[in-house]
């Protein structure tokens, strides 16, 4: 698991991490994401964990990383792998990619209409810089 799914991702994030800001928006736990993030080595890459003790709004969290950061909403991408992310992530105005190898498939995900939707972590970093520059 970790030769196919892990350091693949670790090498998109530090090519991501060395161009934009990184922070999490999540559902889950904050102490949760802390530990699997300090467990694989990617706590390096992020700026900032947003998840369940923050707020329990997305459009809040997102919201709230703007006014910290003084950036607009398109100036922002999410990436998620769940349809309510996608809806969420829209209404707050931040433009996103899908990813289908989580935990809502290619189906599913179309139905949140995403800026973009990727296959494999080689995608990533393509796609982040297509969506920043159109």
């Amino acid at each position: 698991m970790e030769e196919q799914h892990l350091f693949p991702l670790a090498d998109q994030l530090e090519a991501l991490s060395k161009k934009y800001n990184l922070h999490i928006i999540s559902s889950n736990s904050e102490k949760v994401i802390e530990k699997f993030l300090l467990a694989t080595g990617l706590e390096k890459y992020f700026n900032e964990i947003c998840g369940m003790e923050t707020e329990k709004s997305k459009v809040k969290k997102f919201n709230m990383i703007f006014d910290k950061l003084k950036i607009e909403p398109d100036e922002c991408v999410f990436i998620t792998d769940t349809l309510g992310d996608l809806l969420e992530s829209q209404k707050a105005g931040v433009r996103t990619i899908a990813v289908s190898w989580g935990f809502h498939g290619e189906e599913r995900l179309k139905k949140g209409n995403p800026d973009l939707l990727i296959h494999g972590f080689d995608e990533l970093c393509g796609a982040v810089e297509k969506i920043i520059n159109n």
